[in-house]
């Protein structure tokens, strides 16, 4: 009696709409090569592809967005059977008791200073243009700063507790707000590539004139966004007497387009009192008509 093979449980998936798959995930070095499965259940491959690396990013392996993936059908052994033997040579299958996923303590994330590799290189040429007889790993080291490991502990990301006396509605709408402009600020990084490059203090100018500019756009989480960086770096929204001809100029600018679109509808704003008058004055043309 044999275990399942692989074509057997290709055979077996074949006809099925919805079929389990294994995810594996390959990075790393020759020296400290780096390995990780998963078990997704999908409708095709590439979907399994998708949905591994959002379950093991969720089970804190970052790591494996960027690795080498390869993706086959589940067989009976990966999904937790054991082959016993039954009457006349027929194969039954035990289901093993599932045991508890591992649990390693704190979440991980990647180690940013070697990007999950667990090593970091310390020399290029050499590592670009290996010498003869290089088995690959001669011009790189572990990585001190995640001890080899690739991934580093999570930083807390409970949210702190609201100010005594604070009105409940009031703290669930700081936490609402809060949410939704760190899902504002995740949406630009994701299709601008920004990151940290808010933590510099050598742009509070841009930010300032940034700042102005959204207020007419709109979207009142960009503002809070730029409040937020001069915020961080304890300065004010209003511009330094040096730069307060330039930041005015384009506060003006902006007012200047809001008295245009306001032209539109007079009787709305400014235009209000000269439009009675009008129709005073045409009302009484009318009565000295008649």
């Amino acid at each position: 009696m044999t275990l399942q093979t692989q074509e057997q449980a290709n055979a077996y998936w074949a006809d099925k709409d919805y079929k389990k798959y294994v995810v594996t995930f390959r990075a790393g070095t020759k020296r400290k090569p780096k390995f990780y499965e998963v078990y997704v259940g999908a409708a095709s491959a590439n979907a399994a592809r998708r949905t591994g690396i959002d379950a093991a990013q969720l089970l804190g392996q970052a790591w494996c967005r960027s690795a080498a993936a390869s993706v086959r059908l589940a067989t009976a052994q990966d999904l937790g059977c054991v082959a016993t033997g039954g009457k006349g040579g027929a194969l039954m299958a035990d289901m093993k008791q599932a045991a508890p996923a591992a649990v390693a303590g704190p979440s991980q994330e990647t180690c940013q200073t070697c990007q999950g590799n667990g090593e970091v290189v310390t020399d290029w040429e050499r590592y670009t243009h290996p010498l003869p007889g290089d088995v690959g790993d001669e011009a790189v080291a572990e990585c001190q700063d995640c001890d080899g490991q690739g991934t580093v502990d999570a930083a807390p990301t409970t949210q702190p507790a609201p100010a005594a006396g604070l009105h409940p509605k009031t703290a669930d709408l700081v936490q609402r707000f809060a949410a939704a402009l760190s899902e504002k600020l995740a949406a630009a990084e994701k299709k601008y590539g920004y990151g940290d490059g808010w933590a510099s203090p050598d742009w509070m100018d841009e930010c300032r004139q940034k700042l102005v500019e959204h207020i007419a756009k709109g979207d009142p989480r960009d503002v809070a966004a730029y409040c937020a960086f001069l915020w961080h770096h304890g300065e004010s929204t209003a511009a330094p007497a040096s730069q307060g001809d330039a930041l005015s100029q384009v506060a003006r600018d902006v007012l200047a387009e809001v008295e245009r679109a306001t032209h539109k509808f007079p009787i709305a704003i400014e235009g209000r009192e000269q439009a009675q008058a009008s129709q005073d004055k045409r009302s009484a043309l009318v009565k000295g008509g008649l």
